[in-house]
């Protein structure tokens, strides 16, 4: 036999498992080795000795050779009836292991008030572990589980009464009774299992379970007792959450080195909106106490606790593991968004019982917070936009409070709120006066009030976009379509817009007042002429009105700062100028692709965010929006030229019905699928471009609502200052100008040559700042942009959960150096009047964004839950236990490892070889003796 011992490579050490594999010859038949060997012996001697007496007749090598034929045939024979097997069996020890979930969100580093239940019992497991009340919180654990053992399991009951012998002296009286209780339950598990009559088991089984409930009322009594006896004797140090739980595991894990034969291992994670797996038990290093969250982009005291996310955790864990039991340590405040409730979640780990242990306060904190901000993103010049704001209080009753509205430094505005009762929400308003042409950020502060809990939740950022009052539009098109109608209604009756149209037919209509019957006449062909318009949405022209002056002009216009929106058409625009170099202003590419009937607009990843697209402010609804407005009939004509530029942003794609949704927000890059709605930059202007004249379909079942909501956020979006700042080469943008605090930030960067050929493999940074005093403790810092592959030119970051204010990203590096250098070499003309400013090597792209306060949930909502904490206790089959009971739990639950033995038996002795070599040896004998005239 074969013995090989091995442990599984690709896991920890510590969660390996022990594998055994053995090899060797099995006899399956109904003959042992020892009487088949014996039997083999004897029977050959009776062959042989058989033949000999006819060795006269045969000959002596005839002799031989039947003798040698004659030994094959029994040993094969014998070899059959014994039935042998190569067997190779493989044992797999798996030890128990144990998961440790740490709470690690913000609301953990709460220093608690001292004097509560929750924080003595803290205390007591922290400072004074044998204590005897610390002893009578672990029996009750003992006694616990003991409900939930077999009856004839008497192990955790006999622990119990030795942990109770040892406190007799705190109080003798009650120490006694629970004895005399546990005494009996021992004693009825004893006779239980000395009987065989059913009857007399079921009453001795109620008996156990009486004692047993006897025992825990007489417990509870004994801890209140012990309890009223340490009022006062709690430590005055105060801590954090954290720093309690580190100290408590860091004892947890010292007792676990102490088990003989290091029967269990440890699975670490520290969690809050998501699950960070460790594998140090440095829990003061891996809770990060006292660490300053400015110190990485990560602002961990802002995070928030997804319970959820941490048992889910526990679930995606190796299925063959064995997990004994689930450890969480948690104020059990679940307030992060999850698929699953925590009590499904619990209820899902299928056997490993939780035990969760709280911590902190029950009672909720006096505090204030800015619940709520509502500020238009853009406005025009002559508006006066409302700031309204809601203010949340808890404990601050008939309190009276300043709200403050800031622009920079200077006070703007002051309103005094009182809140009414123990829980108010009060909405407050601010009136702007009339803002000068581009973005200010302003600064709401509410007034702390005594004994505040948390002050990151007073204050909070707005930023607003002011444009020019009236906006001057042209749109012209081949034929009236149903978006040429619906859009010249819509300017029409606004009253801050100055509409010029143009219409070739059925009879030529035009307001353009330099206009004449001849075709070559009826669009500007000066950058004057088309400087008069801010947007100008040109539909299905033909290449005789759009002529190469006209178009000429058109493009200095944007160059310029004009801002162009073209609409496909299916006669002209924009295959007859596939082959002119106005085709090159546009953001697409002049390949056609084939498009499906069934495909319909949908938001890009892009434009889910994007203000032009956003038809409702709530994600799930301004999907549903377009999803309603895609079930309607087919959409009727697609241009062939749809394919988006790599540098090109596509808002919205063309997909099927059917993948809609997972096309839009599980695909990276949109350059892959034909673009419905796509825009870019060219120089200081923009062009956005439709695929399909199609828009006019929100009109479907809800009127002007959203038609008119996508058209003046897209103008609006045109003629505002860009998110994206650059000169060209260099651009720079958020992917939103306002996120919630919590929210990711996405910062990209486009690099161009002076050609406009994307620059590919550069090495491009952000320099990350503070734009104001809102946030001293942020200090700057350099993040390095990650290439995307599926877009030329593109670089992208991902910034985690910044705090709340105004950030300014600008883009640096080698690369973008070098870029700039090379353009201005290149590019300026000697005497040029623009050589001087063509120089932008001293300029730098920047972008500025706004993070604004969502109301502090973490630091707002500190108070305990203890409630849910039973719950999914109980779900998983667990319990709520005490700090001091933890280490209890090592000696409650099953340690013993998981031993999975598998076999395989392979057989050698049924096969059609052996019935050959005996025919062929008793053939081959038969033969010769007949040759020999014995036959």
């Amino acid at each position: 036999m074969i013995s090989v011992s091995l442990l599984a490579q690709g896991s920890p050490s510590s969660t390996r498992p022990e594998i055994v594999v053995t090899e060797g010859l099995q006899a399956n038949g109904a003959l042992s080795w020892n009487v088949s060997m014996a039997l083999t012996a004897i029977l050959i001697v009776l062959a042989i000795g058989w033949l000999m007496r006819q060795r006269e007749l045969l000959g002596t090598p005839t002799t031989v050779l039947l003798s040698l034929l004659r030994i094959v045939v029994i040993v094969v024979a014998v070899w059959m009836v014994v039935q042998p097997s190569w067997t190779r069996t493989e044992t797999i020890s798996r030890r128990a292991e144990v998961v440790v979930l740490a709470d690690g969100s913000g609301s953990m580093d709460t220093i608690d008030p001292p004097q509560t239940a929750l924080s003595d019992d803290w205390q007591l497991a922290i400072s004074e572990p044998d204590h005897a009340l610390a002893k009578v919180q672990r029996v009750q654990l003992d006694l616990q589980m003991a409900t939930r053992t077999p009856v004839a399991d008497n192990g955790l009951i006999d622990r119990a009464i030795a942990q109770l012998t040892e406190i007799r002296d705190s109080d003798q009286g009650l120490v006694d009774t629970c004895l005399v209780a546990l005494r009996s339950a021992s004693d009825a598990s004893q006779q239980w299992t000395e009987t065989e009559d059913r009857a007399e088991r079921m009453a001795l089984m109620a008996s156990r379970a009486d004692a047993i409930d006897s025992a825990l009322v007489e417990l509870d009594t004994l801890r209140a007792a012990l309890n009223s006896q340490r009022l006062g004797r709690g430590s005055d140090s105060r801590q954090s959450r954290k720093e309690y739980v580190a100290r408590l595991l860091a004892r947890f894990e010292e007792q676990l080195d102490q088990l003989p034969g290091n029967p269990v291992s440890l699975r670490r994670a520290v969690f809050s909106d998501h699950v960070q797996p460790i594998e140090s038990n440095t829990w003061t290093k891996e809770l990060a106490i006292g660490e300053q969250s400015s110190g990485s982009i990560k602002n961990t005291s802002s995070e928030r606790t997804d319970v959820s996310a941490a048992l889910s955790f526990v679930r995606s864990i190796d299925p063959a593991a064995h997990l004994a039991a689930v450890l969480m340590l948690s104020e059990g405040q679940h307030n992060s968004a999850s698929r699953q409730t925590p009590v499904e979640a619990a209820a899902g780990l299928a056997g490993t019982p939780v035990f969760t242990v709280a911590i902190g306060d029950q009672a909720r904190r006096r505090d204030i917070a800015i619940h709520r901000v509502n500020a238009p993103a853009i406005v025009y010049q002559d508006d006066r936009p409302v700031i309204e704001a809601v203010i949340s209080s808890y404990e601050c009753e008939g309190d009276e409070v300043e709200v403050v509205l800031f622009d920079g430094e200077q006070k703007l505005q002051t309103k005094t709120i009182r809140f009414p009762a123990k829980i108010s929400d009060v909405a407050v308003e601010f009136r702007l006066q009339n803002a000068s042409l581009g973005r200010k950020q302003y600064r709401l502060e509410v007034e702390a009030v005594d004994e505040e809990t948390s002050l990151q939740n007073n204050q909070a950022m707005i930023s607003i976009q002011t444009i020019k009052s009236k906006l001057y539009v042209l749109i012209a098109d081949r034929q009236p379509r149903w978006e040429y109608r619906y859009l010249e209604q819509l300017f029409r009756r606004d009253n801050r817009v100055e509409l010029d149209k143009l219409l070739l037919m059925p009879t030529l209509k035009t307001t353009l007042s330099s206009s004449t019957n001849e075709p070559s006449n009826l669009l500007p062909t000066t950058i004057d002429g088309w400087s008069k318009f801010d947007v100008v949405i040109l539909g299905d022209l033909p290449p005789e009105v759009m002529t190469p002056e006209a178009c000429e002009a058109m493009g200095k216009w944007i160059n310029a700062g004009g801002n162009l929106i073209v609409v496909a058409g299916e006669y002209s625009m924009p295959i007859a100028y596939r082959s002119r170099p106005w085709f090159e202003l546009l953001p697409i590419t002049n390949q056609p692709t084939a498009v499906s009937a069934h495909q319909r607009p949908t938001p890009a990843p892009e434009g889910y965010t994007h203000p032009s697209i956003r038809l409702n402010d709530s994600f799930e609804e301004n999907r549903d929006l377009w999803q309603r407005w895609m079930s309607g009939p087919v959409p009727g004509f697609v241009s062939p030229f749809h394919t988006a530029k790599p540098t090109a942003s596509v808002l919205a794609s063309l997909s099927s019905i059917e993948n809609a949704e997972t096309d839009a927000m599980d695909r990276k890059n949109d350059d892959s699928r034909p673009a419905w709605l796509c825009v870019h930059r060219v120089s200081s202007g923009k062009v956005a471009y439709l695929s399909s004249p199609v828009s006019y379909r929100l009109r479907i079942r809800a009127g002007d609502t959203y038609h008119h909501r996508f058209w003046g956020q897209l103008v609006r979006w045109m003629t505002s200052a860009d998110l994206s700042s650059g000169d060209g080469m260099v651009d720079i943008k958020s992917d939103r100008s306002i996120y919630d605090e919590g929210q990711r930030s996405g910062i990209r960067v486009r690099l161009s040559d002076a050609s406009g050929i994307p620059v590919r493999r550069g090495d491009v940074r952000i320099e990350l700042s503070a734009a104001g005093d809102h946030d001293d403790e942020f200090q700057p810092r350099t993040l390095k942009l990650v290439e995307n592959e599926t877009a030329a030119g593109v670089y992208e970051l991902t910034l985690d959960r910044l705090p709340a204010g105004v950030y300014q990203a600008t883009a640096i590096g080698p690369t973008i150096e070098t870029l700039r250098k090379t353009s201005v070499t290149g590019t300026s003309m000697p005497g040029s009047k623009d050589t001087a400013s063509n120089d932008s090597t001293n300029e730098r792209s920047t972008t500025t964004f706004t993070v604004q306060s969502a109301g502090d949930v973490e630091h707002l909502m500190t108070e305990a839950d203890p409630l849910l904490l039973s719950q999914i206790a109980e779900a998983s089959g667990g319990l709520r236990i005490f700090p001091a009971a933890l280490e209890e739990v090592l000696h409650v639950i099953s340690l013993a490892p998981d031993v999975t033995t598998t076999q395989r038996v392979t057989p050698l002795w049924n096969r059609w070889s052996n019935l050959w070599v005996i025919l062929g040896c008793l053939t081959t004998d038969w033969w010769i003796r007949r040759r020999k005239g014995l036959v």
